[in-house]
């Protein structure tokens, strides 16, 4: 994983710890999510959501 695909995971969990609860909102982080499934499935995002 390069070091800009690691501060993009970082910088959707800020967003995630950061939601404001709207639909909207969550909508867009799922959105981010599928279209990065790669650097979700490699653990390392959904590691730091499962906290």
């Amino acid at each position: 994983m390069s070091a800009q695909e690691v501060n993009v995971a970082f910088e959707k969990l800020v967003i995630f710890q950061c939601l404001d609860n709207q639909l909207e909102s969550a909508k867009d982080y799922a959105h981010w999510l599928v279209c990065n499934m790669e650097v979700a499935w490699r653990g390392r995002l959904l590691q730091g959501l499962l906290g």
